[in-house]
């Protein structure tokens, strides 16, 4: 009796050890997890500031400052045609050159889509059971129960 006392309080240590263990995984992996959100917010916050901090140095005014002193000249806007060098490569305007791309890639996403249905296994209808004709209006069983035959007490009493 005395040694299974023992067991019994040797085995009740063992499954409160394994519960305090899990449940301190359960609080470090939790503690990592809200570590690790912290850092992504602190880089969001750190990556704001340097966008504005970007966007403030780039401000046209500044840009065109920093061309003059760089002895670029004056900046012009950016037209939607090639240079002629290029344009003399067949490669047409720009226009020309994002319908063809546009085009190019409507053939890759179709052939994309065509490879894959042909690596997916093609899935048969499963076959149905042999189904017994749903019954119509006309064709509904009988359930009505058979008439209750007397009882051998009814007839006698019936009789008297």
């Amino acid at each position: 009796m005395f040694a299974k006392l023992v067991v019994l309080i040797l085995v009740m240590l063992g499954l409160g050890g394994f519960v305090l263990t899990t449940r301190q995984a359960s609080l470090q992996a939790r503690s990592e997890l809200t570590q690790a959100y912290l850092r992504i917010h602190k880089a969001d916050d750190d990556l704001l500031t340097l966008r504005s901090a970007i966007a403030m140095r780039v401000m046209p005014e500044s840009v065109r400052g920093m061309a003059l002193a760089a002895g670029v000249g004056e900046l012009s806007p950016a037209l939607d045609e090639l240079p002629p060098a290029l344009a003399l490569q067949g490669l047409g305007t720009l226009d020309q050159m994002r319908a063809r791309l546009r085009e190019q890639l409507l053939e890759f996403d179709a052939e994309q889509a065509q490879k894959a249905r042909k690596a997916s296994p093609q899935r048969k209808p499963a076959a149905q059971p042999n189904k017994q004709p749903q019954s119509q209006p006309n064709n509904k069983p009988n359930n009505t129960k058979p008439p209750a035959k007397p009882s051998p007490s009814r007839i006698a009493r019936n009789d008297a």
